[in-house]
């Protein structure tokens, strides 16, 4: 089992810099406008796609390995303190620094978008977060859940969510 739990975090890693060469990608093109668009790097860049699923399935994988059906006393505090407090300063810093607000309005609205609009590259620990809280709320359940109707109600849930995005003000 050993071996098998290595393997897993030399994939999450993998997972990882694979997502940081994405959004670099993603970034560069954005910027660069003397940049070609050239056909290969959008090729690599669509073959590291499969870094995203993975990473949540290696999370969810570890976390369920690591805790099962319940998390130790003070696991949500832990990650708070640890991640949460970190994320809030750096998030505080980005709106104050990248955007230069006029006023406080703007300063707050600036801070919302980085903080739950994915307007940085810190919004994953948002992602971790929801990864926390769904298996706090319902790893007991999917135990004893059959898989394909909890992937259905998981593809009919996210579709409505990306419409909403999409669609809603």
């Amino acid at each position: 089992m050993k071996t098998y739990t290595s393997v897993i975090f030399w994939m999450r890693t993998i997972a990882c810099l694979s997502i940081v060469l994405i959004h670099s990608i993603t970034t560069t093109f954005s910027k660069m406008d003397f940049l070609g668009h050239g056909t290969a790097i959008r090729v690599f860049q669509l073959m590291l796609m499969f870094s995203t699923p993975l990473f949540v399935f290696i999370s969810e994988f570890l976390l369920a390995k690591n805790y099962h059906v319940k998390t130790k006393p003070g696991f949500s505090k832990n990650k708070l303190i640890y991640l949460g407090i970190p994320y809030i300063i750096i998030n505080i810093g980005i709106a104050l620094f990248y955007f230069e607000s006029k006023t406080f309005d703007q300063f707050m609205t600036h801070l919302g978008d980085t903080m739950f609009h994915g307007g940085a590259v810190t919004y994953f620990i948002v992602i971790i977060f929801q990864f926390y809280i769904l298996h706090i709320l319902f790893a007991k359940y999917l135990i004893k859940w059959k898989p394909v109707p909890v992937i259905i109600g998981a593809v009919i849930f996210a579709t409505i969510y990306w419409a909403f995005r999409q669609y809603a003000p």
